[in-house]
């Protein structure tokens, strides 16, 4: 059985990434843990009121992230046995690579395209971060 780590940030292009998992499922056993990472920036500078405030958004961001961890892997469900949703913060190429490692996935999948134009020109993408760093074989969907 392959393990499979599926990086999904609720883009078009992680519908892509969930077709390619699909595939695989028809032509192998596989173990999927669907992952999504917000992203930890948050600065400490603020006043204790304002970090609650903040706090509170975080957790509103993570109920919304398995929200959509849901929609996106619903497809998965019937054809994947054994399918975890998993969301974590932190810098999302870092933990990408670090849990894919910690872990023993056999693959990452990631789609190439899932932030906006301007954020990847002036920051690089999170999976060509997961490819150049990643220490297992990355599957890159286009």
């Amino acid at each position: 059985m392959q393990k499979l780590l599926l990086a999904i940030d609720g883009s078009e292009g992680c519908n892509k990434a969930v077709g390619k998992v699909l595939e695989m499922a028809e032509e192998m056993e596989i173990e999927v843990t669907a992952l999504t990472v917000l992203d930890k920036y948050i600065p400490n500078t603020y006043s204790e009121a304002y970090a609650r405030e903040l706090y509170t958004n975080r957790e509103e961001m993570k109920k919304n992230a398995q929200n959509m961890l849901d929609s996106c892997t619903e497809s998965l469900q019937e054809k994947v046995s054994n399918l975890k949703k998993v969301v974590k913060v932190g810098t999302p190429s870092e933990v990408i690579c670090e849990t894919a490692e910690k872990e023993d996935y056999d693959f990452v999948v990631i789609a190439d395209k899932g932030e906006g134009a301007v954020k990847r020109f002036l920051l690089g993408s999170t999976a060509e971060r997961v490819t150049r760093y990643s220490p297992i074989s990355v599957i890159l969907i286009k």
